[in-house]
């Protein structure tokens, strides 16, 4: 009995060993937090994140504030706060005159929210 519980045991703490929390880098902001600021656009062109884009994509730039390497491809969902309308778009590079929540998107994203010339708008993301 003793041959065969040992490695039973030996397997379940190194299971076990997988389900302890890790430290989160308190620079980088925690995935799921809604965040809310400013939504504008701009010109995409070689993003921080190493891509180039293009108007047509539906990318966003992160504040320099809350940007890291680490958010280079994640979706993140946005929330105009006025009509309520919702979309989503890709982070590919960073913003250095965003505030520290705020996005910078691309032309075909920002119109999924209003027209270009309003050029601002209210939002939450996450």
């Amino acid at each position: 009995m003793y041959r065969f519980t040992t490695p039973i045991v030996l397997c379940a703490l190194f299971v076990s060993s997988f389900a302890t929390p890790l430290e989160m880098d308190a620079s980088v902001p925690e995935k799921r937090a809604t965040h809310t600021g400013q939504g504008t656009y701009y010109h995409p062109g070689l993003g921080a994140c190493g891509y180039t884009n293009t108007d047509s994509d539906l990318v966003v730039a992160m504040s320099v504030q809350s940007f890291s390497k680490s958010n280079c491809g994640q979706v993140v969902t946005i929330t105009d706060t006025t009509n309520q309308k919702t979309a989503q778009g890709t982070v590919v590079d960073s913003c250095q005159a965003c505030a520290a929540n705020d996005l910078d998107m691309s032309p075909t994203l920002f119109q999924k929210f209003a027209d270009l010339s309003v050029g601002r708008i209210p939002i939450q993301w996450s």
